[in-house]
């Protein structure tokens, strides 16, 4: 209950909670000016509380970005902690507890919560602190004759701004926490369906689609193909010339390919020099037409490896979905078909039970 488990202190998290921080951060400064203006409208020399506040905190935000190193963080946080307490303390303190600056400290208590670098019992221990803390205060300033005397009208525009603000503190601080959880998790899950060179799906994002497209196209009765792609001789590229370069023959060829398809149509780096196209509403003989249009366009394309012009070939095997089956059954007899052009010269289309020669 007291040790942060791994996946609680990675850089994905503390970049989380550091981007939440500073938003916080920059929320209360936004804060601080409104309550300036108002406390300088009503004549109350509190208002140099609030613009100092604002003033400080500004320049920490220097501290706080998201960037610094930990060393400058964690002070800038802590600091930002500290200021943030006195000036609520003194506000309270200077008003009373009419005023409602004390409901301000609510505020902190999602900060402490979304910590990356505190295990569960330390935040709930520092939060009852935080709790005991704003208690004491508030009764502190029930009890005491406030030093700063205003009328009943600006005490209650006073705690309904405070009020107001505080939910709203917390409101914002919590979507935008959930925000960055969002955009992050859209990021992880794109990373882990796309191929990192050649910005294609991958294999386990082609298996997950591939089973969806067979079971959708058997569900209404509509065709489905399946091209698998194979570099001629790709071997031979990476032995002379280096694997740089055979990355960049992939990532050419797979932007033939996204060029060559359709938007409907999936693309995929299966492994190695092996790609897969995936053609929904599409029968074997349009899948033929299409795997000759990017045998031919492979062909006529001058790739260029080590200052060095080179004709570069393809072989592609394809299949058509037939009824009762699924993806590994149709993934099968494309690879077959690949196999057996491969076995007939390469440089050609080769089709499920019989080999077209192109």
């Amino acid at each position: 209950m007291f040790r942060v488990k791994p996946f609680e202190n990675t850089d994905l998290v503390r970049l989380t909670y550091r981007r939440v921080t500073r938003f916080a951060a920059v929320l209360s400064i936004a804060v601080s000016l409104v309550h300036t203006i108002l406390l300088l409208v009503l004549q109350s020399p509190l208002w140099l509380v609030t613009f100092a506040y604002g003033i400080i905190c500004t320049g920490l935000l220097w501290a706080l970005d998201p960037r610094r190193r930990a060393r400058i963080f964690i002070p800038g946080l802590l600091l930002f902690w500290a200021i943030y307490l006195s000036a609520l303390s003194i506000l309270t303190l200077s008003l009373g507890r009419v005023a409602g600056f004390q409901t301000l400290l609510l505020g902190m208590f999602p900060i402490m919560v979304v910590s990356s670098r505190m295990a569960a019992g330390a935040k709930l221990g520092l939060v009852i602190i935080f709790a005991i803390y704003a208690i004491i205060l508030q009764e502190v300033a029930g009890t005491t004759q406030p030093t700063t005397q205003l009328d009943a009208t600006a005490f209650s525009l006073m705690r309904g701004l405070n009020l107001g603000t505080a939910i709203f503190a917390i409101s914002s601080i919590v979507w935008q926490y959930f925000r960055i959880i969002t955009e992050q998790q859209a990021e992880l899950t794109a990373l882990a369906s796309t191929d990192l060179l050649t910005g294609l799906h991958n294999r386990r994002m082609m298996t997950d689609l591939g089973g969806r497209e067979v079971a959708s196209s058997l569900r209404h009765g509509l065709p489905l193909s399946l091209l698998m792609c194979d570099l001629d001789h790709f071997k031979t590229i990476n032995d002379e010339h280096g694997h740089e370069a055979g990355d960049g023959v992939l990532a050419e060829f797979a932007n033939l390919l996204k060029t060559s398809v359709r938007e409907s149509e999936a693309v995929c780096r299966w492994g190695g020099e092996e790609f897969l196209v995936l053609l929904p509403n599409t029968g074997l003989e349009g899948a033929h037409v299409l795997a000759e249009r990017i045998r031919s366009a492979m062909q006529d394309t001058p790739f260029v490896v080590a200052s060095q012009p080179l004709q570069l070939t393809l072989t592609i095997g394809a299949a058509s979905l037939r009824p009762g089956e699924n993806f590994q059954a149709l993934l099968k007899r494309a690879d077959d078909a690949l196999y057996a052009g491969k076995r007939s010269g390469r440089n050609r289309v080769a089709l499920e039970e019989g080999l077209a020669v192109s």
